[in-house]
């Protein structure tokens, strides 16, 4: 999981799973596949992740709790 956020009693998670050409990206709000992108390298599927994490957040969406940057665990 790259990340999970929350807004209100809705919940948007980020994967990236394997794809013959590559990793595809896959962002699901509520259970329903919002976005799935296939990109060569999973680099550029983590700057993507980014960039849609902080998209949702200007929106008002909130880091659920356990995770940070890019789908990090926290540590105590």
């Amino acid at each position: 999981m790259r990340w999970t956020l929350r807004k209100g009693a809705r919940n948007a998670k980020c994967r990236i799973a394997p794809h013959p050409l590559g990793v595809e990206l896959i962002v699901e709000v509520d259970h329903d596949v919002l976005l799935t992108q296939v990109h060569r390298q999973e680099a550029d599927a983590d700057i993507h992740a980014a960039t849609l994490e902080d998209s949702f957040v200007e929106k008002g969406w909130l880091k659920s709790e356990g995770t940070c940057g890019v789908g990090l665990p926290t540590t105590s």
